[in-house]
């Protein structure tokens, strides 16, 4: 973003200027601290659910060098805060929308805008790989809405050729919003139904929400065979619309769709050219993204790139943490995972509910992604570690209740603000949260009461039983919706007397916190180790976690593997008698050997421990060792008599060379090995 000074942005976005500075330059805007990297030049917009440690917060950014904020009042103590600026609005969030507008408005580069409800971060992504670097295309995160488009706009200047971004549509009203700040001059509008409109009455009605964010745009590309989206588009007015369609005439004619065994082939006319082009995918909705792309392309006048087959290299796309130029990856296979889950549900009685823990990225696997599906499977309830987690979760439109094992006080605002559920453990942490929700006037709130059974990390203690009654009664607004304990070592048959030990002592201290409070709630215990062998105590809700992704505590029991670590073999060499390989020559060679240097290095997950034979990875499904001392980006295999070339699959841990194989060679549990894989390794969902 250009610089403006604080008095601009005050003279043209509206809001009341406090402060000594007023020629302070602005480059960046933020919501949150991690967003702050140039702290003097940044604007930081304090947000309604940041108000309730607002003193703090502005305190910590002032230290990290913050001095210019957008605030709904001035906060105390301003006299201790010197060269600081406030921008004082009633609403700080829509001084976000209007100081984006304003940016906006003075931009000359054209803006490309998806939405729909199929594949449009795909699509997103596949007109980017297709037109970049013919010209700098500045991307959207993934899946824009209220929150962040604003803060996508901060990221254009004059040296962008394209903006391009895709919003998501959730509700009636919100285009209103986003419409005043994007104002795309090309829309592309993909197949829209009634996925995830559950508050929209009809597919007509979301089509009409979606057009609204179109209504200034010089051109909308669209589908003309999806006859409600035709029917509504020429019911809107458009002037100038870009089609394709099989079945009719339009600006893009398709001929012929033939899907192959890995591949489809599209041949289509547009103006006098005959155009045919594949594309590695076979589904439904890769065809048509892939023909919304090739109609942007050719609106764009960069028609020729559909004929330089760059379509043949069109890359899949994953989830938020993807790595596009990083090779090594982790494949999740959610069918896999749906046959452990409902192994574990086998167990369990037909009413007993669910609780998915999807915690620190969903054990690694991604954490949009995984609790979809599992939303999508049946699961009751979600559980993550920390308030942040639970707000993405929202974000990505997860409605399944979210309870938050471990929610710090300054979260709270978060934690009612996306209707998330949090543990209480301790005393302190009760009257906090109690009287936070009175000061919000909110009552019945829903919260998860923990107990101490004998692992000695968080709860209340079985003496402090009698006071806890006491204080549920007197913290009226609260709601207790279930009460839990934790297993130590449910998965060990030599502690099997302790842990019935904790689920008696469990069962005895609800019973009195029941009697005491007048009210019944769900209780639960048992995590995935005890709900294969302690199921007599699964009481109302268990808690499913590693056992979902192939781990089980029974020796005669095999799950299904859900997770695959694979990367490919950048180079070979042949390495003679007497040469070493690695840092620290710690790999000796003995004989001539065929060394492959794979990417995948101790920054992305695979411990330095693991060197000098202590792993073994597979290729073309023979044992490949690693040789010498594991690398931060990359170590070395040995593939001798393997046959292998530049380019061929290496399964780091997978089928065979399993994650519990992985940990034991470790000293470590499968819990440590799976939550150890970076997030610069793309995830690949696999969903046959």
């Amino acid at each position: 973003m250009p610089a403006y000074t604080i008095k601009e942005l005050a003279e043209n976005c509206g809001g009341r200027l406090h402060g000594h500075s007023p020629q302070a330059v602005v480059k960046y805007l933020a919501t949150e601290t991690s967003e702050v990297f140039s702290p003097r030049e940044t604007l930081f917009f304090v947000l309604p659910e940041a108000k309730y440690c607002c003193g703090n917060l502005l305190a910590r950014l002032y230290e990290k060098g913050v001095v210019n904020f957008v605030v709904s009042d001035l906060p105390p103590g301003i006299k201790k805060l010197p060269e600081v600026n406030f921008l004082i609005s009633k609403d700080p969030r829509e001084m976000l929308y209007k100081v984006a507008a304003f940016h906006r408005s003075r931009l000359s580069c054209q803006i490309a805008c998806i939405t729909g409800n199929a594949g449009v971060e795909v699509l997103k992504e596949w007109i980017f790989q297709l037109l970049h670097p013919r010209k700098k295309i500045v991307k959207g995160h993934p899946i824009n809405n209220l929150e962040n488009i604003p803060l996508f706009f901060r990221e254009i200047d004059e040296s962008a050729g394209l903006g391009l971004l895709e919003v998501s549509v959730a509700k009636p009203g919100e285009i209103k919003y986003l419409e005043k700040v994007i104002k795309p001059q090309i829309g592309v509008l993909t197949t829209t139904h009634l996925m995830h409109g559950e508050n929209f009455s009809s597919a007509g009605e979301k089509i009409k929400e979606h057009l609204l964010l179109f209504k200034d745009c010089k051109v909308l590309i669209y589908c003309s065979d999806n006859e409600l989206i035709d029917k509504a588009v020429k019911e809107s007015g458009f002037s100038r619309t870009f089609c394709w369609a099989a079945g009719k005439s339009a600006d893009i004619r398709v001929i012929s769709t033939e899907k192959l065994e890995k591949e489809t082939v599209i041949e289509f006319l547009y103006r006098d050219k005959n155009l045919k082009v594949a594309i590695p995918f076979i589904d439904e909705i890769s065809v048509e993204n892939a023909l919304h792309a090739a109609a942007f392309a050719c609106y764009t006048d960069e028609w020729q790139v559909l004929e330089s087959g760059r379509m043949q290299w069109l890359r899949p796309v994953f989830g938020e943490r993807r790595q596009e130029s990083h090779v090594t990856r982790l494949e999740v296979n959610f069918p896999k995972m749906l046959e452990n889950v409902n192994y574990f549900r086998r167990n369990l009685d037909p009413g007993t509910r669910v609780m998915a823990v999807v915690k620190a990225f969903s054990y690694g696997t991604g954490l949009i992604e995984t609790a979809a599906f599992l939303q999508h499977h049946g699961a009751d309830y979600l559980a993550v570690a920390f308030t942040d987690e639970g707000v993405a979760l929202r974000k990505a439109g997860i409605d399944l209740p979210i309870m938050v094992f471990n929610p710090d006080p300054a979260s709270y605002p978060l934690i009612t603000g996306y209707s998330l559920e949090p543990e209480l453990y301790s005393f302190r942490g009760m009257r906090l949260f109690n009287e936070f929700i009175s000061e919000k006037g909110l009552d019945k709130y829903p919260v998860h009461i923990k107990l101490e059974t004998g692992m000695n990390r968080l709860g209340f203690l079985p003496a402090e039983i009698d006071r806890l009654i006491e204080e549920c009664i007197r913290s009226k607004r609260l709601k207790i919706k279930s009460v839990l304990s934790h297993l130590a070592v449910a998965e060990d048959p030599r502690h099997d007397e302790f842990t019935r030990e904790q689920a008696e002592k469990f069962i005895f201290l609800t019973r009195k916190l029941e009697k005491g409070l007048g009210c019944s709630f769900m209780r639960h215990i048992l995590n995935s180790a005890g709900i294969e062998r302690f199921p007599e105590y699964q009481f109302q809700m268990v808690r499913l976690g590693i056992g979902m992704y192939g781990i089980t505590s029974l020796n005669n029991v095999s799950l299904a593997n859900v997770c695959s670590f694979k990367s490919v073999i950048s180079q070979i060499k042949r390495v003679g008698p007497g040469e070493s390989v690695g840092y620290g020559r710690k790999g000796r060679i003995n004989d001539f050997t065929d060394i492959a240097v794979v990417p995948v290095g101790y920054a992305d997950g695979l411990r330095r421990k693991l060197g000098n034979g202590r792993w073994t990875m597979l290729v073309k499904g023979h044992n490949a060792p690693v040789i010498g001392n594991v690398c931060m980006d990359m170590c070395m295999i040995d593939v001798s008599g393997i046959g292998a070339i530049e380019g061929d699959e290496v399964i780091i841990f997978g089928e065979s060379n399993t994650i519990s194989n992985m940990a034991s060679a470790l000293g470590t549990i499968p819990y440590e090995v799976l939550t150890s894989v970076s997030s610069r390794v793309r995830r690949v969902y696999l969903h046959k």
